[in-house]
């Protein structure tokens, strides 16, 4: 069956032809092989860390384990070790257990009926294995391709000494995790003999939703700036809208960037709020502050996500979108 996920991965394997050699990393300098690896994963878990990558990788844990999971952007209120190898992880409306290996002796985390999304992963798992429940197996080639997928959607947030850190780390559970690069490759490039029309034409239709997305943004750009919204409001490419004003927060000059990002694939307009430079000192804040003040503002009100009908998106998304600038821009002032 031909599935999304085999044509991304097919894609990937077939970009690895055009990448360079291979250079040394951080993560070859660690000793203790997949042990060590699985390390830094409560730490990236954690989106109040300064990764500054947000949700991203506990989106990606719970769409391979579960599918469609608590819906984002997933807020963590607390990452737990909580010994031999489990971890818990608390956001508003889950708790999530996480076990790497083996499910740990007397493990039966009860579920919370407070919160609607509870699961529990046991990461790194033989697929074909049955560990006790309420444990899901999850292998850590689902996982790492989910994250993948993910990723784009994170990239302008993020640092970008980070996102090369995630990246290294991706690549060496790949090759501690994954199956032989070569028999990968050589399976991908079969599968694109046996599917090539398919293929080409779902990366053509992905061309042509990421014009229509620009288009989408534009024609709303327009409409905006007839309603008088238009001030400093910029169409980007992506599909994306800005606005950029110079804001205090707790007595420090900051520019911040408003961005309504319109996703027609997912039918969803999602908008954020970041802190690009602090003008006292002309750098760019730290991640894990740049949020704490955000947080702790009336910008964080303007950052979330709206659904679009399909049946008439470009007028729902004007609709949803011109309260959300007109209060983007009071915000701004008020903070100015």
């Amino acid at each position: 069956m031909l599935t999304q996920a085999k044509l991304d991965q097919a894609t990937l394997e077939l970009r690895a032809l055009r990448r360079p050699p291979r250079r040394a990393t951080l993560f070859d300098l660690i000793p203790g092989g997949l042990a060590a690896l699985q390390g830094p994963l409560p730490f990236l878990l954690d989106s109040r860390e300064a990764h500054g990558l947000g949700d991203l990788v506990l989106s990606a844990l719970l769409r391979a384990a579960r599918g469609d999971a608590e819906p984002p952007p997933r807020a963590v209120a607390s990452v737990i070790r909580e010994g031999s190898g489990l971890v818990r992880v608390e956001t508003r409306l889950s708790r999530v257990w996480v076990a790497f290996d083996h499910v740990p002796e007397g493990a039966d985390p009860a579920p919370d009926p407070a919160k609607r999304h509870n699961t529990a992963i046991l990461l790194g798992a033989d697929p074909d294995g049955s560990p006790p429940a309420p444990f899901l197996p999850l292998p850590y080639p689902l996982f790492l391709d989910q994250l993948r997928r993910f990723l784009p959607g994170y990239l302008r947030a993020a640092d970008p000494h980070w996102l090369q850190l995630l990246a290294d780390w991706m690549t060496a559970l790949d090759r501690a995790t994954g199956a032989s690069p070569m028999k990968d490759l050589t399976d991908a490039l079969r599968f694109y003999d046996r599917n090539r029309e398919k293929i080409e034409s779902l990366l053509a239709f992905r061309r042509e939703l990421a014009e229509e997305s620009d288009a989408f943004a534009k024609r709303l750009e327009a409409k905006l700036r007839a309603a008088g919204l238009g001030d400093g409001l910029v169409a980007e490419p992506g599909g994306r809208l800005s606005l950029a004003r110079v804001v205090r927060l707790e007595g420090h000059p900051y520019e911040a960037l408003w961005t309504a990002e319109v996703r027609l694939e997912e039918l969803a307009l999602r908008t954020t709020v970041t802190l690009r430079r602090d003008l006292a000192t002309r750098r760019r804040p730290p991640a894990d502050e740049a949020r704490r003040l955000v947080e702790a503002s009336p910008l964080a009100a303007l950052a979330g996500e709206r659904r679009i009908n399909p049946e008439n998106p470009e007028a729902l998304a004007y609709q949803t979108l011109r309260p959300l600038l007109q209060s983007a821009h009071e915000t701004f002032a008020r903070l100015a």
